[in-house]
């Protein structure tokens, strides 16, 4: 027996409703981030290096520096050992220098002799006639900042400098600052009444 067609209009083709399609389209070979695609393309993963070995590397490398450090401070440290001393020195002469310029000028405002008094078994000089909280301005040697630096000798007898109203002293003379590597000389001259200094090596 024969089958009556289906009536017109009714179907899947009809319904508005389309079938699933079996196509793959572009979409379905799109790779998502860590997908299998992007492992394979990213290239083969890094080596890193096994526990320990760099640990071990670190440790040289610590104790290359350390080395370093110890050869460079036993070479550097005399040096700034006799920079150190050198400052001292330096620094000790120009500090009396300047004292016998304030003794000078002492002697011209006051018109009238002002002195600077010495005294190498002590290692000091001292103003009598500028007064510093009430006593007398005095500079110690071999003390801080001083160290080390010594009132060696001085050329005037008895040991002090004197100057007159017109800022001369009594004479020239020498005085020697020394630390037992190297002294200083500093000299005042009769003309002028100003002092130079020499540096020279010695005791």
């Amino acid at each position: 027996m024969m089958k009556a067609p289906p009536p017109r209009g009714v179907g899947p083709a009809s319904s508005g409703v389309r079938p699933p399609s079996s196509r793959v389209g572009p979409a379905s070979s799109r790779s998502f981030p860590g997908s299998m695609a992007d492992r394979r393309s990213a290239g083969p993963a890094p080596a890193w290096p096994r526990a320990g070995t760099r640990g071990g590397l670190a440790l040289f490398e610590l104790v290359v520096v350390m080395v370093i450090l110890a050869l460079m401070g036993a070479i550097a440290a005399p040096r700034v050992s006799n920079l150190l001393r050198r400052q001292r020195l330096d620094l000790a002469s120009r500090r009396l220098m300047a004292d016998l310029g304030l003794v000078r000028n002492m002697a011209i405002r006051d018109q009238a002799d002002r002195k600077m008094v010495l005294s190498t078994v002590g290692g000091f000089y001292s103003l009598p006639e500028y007064l510093v909280a009430g006593a007398a301005y005095r500079v110690q040697f071999n003390t801080a900042p001083f160290e080390g630096v010594q009132l060696r000798s001085v050329s005037y007898a008895p040991t002090e400098v004197v100057f007159n109203r017109l800022g001369l002293p009594q004479a020239g003379g020498t005085i020697v600052l020394g630390d037992g590597v190297e002294r200083v000389n500093v000299s005042l001259s009769a003309a002028s009444g100003r002092a130079t200094r020499t540096f020279q090596a010695g005791p």
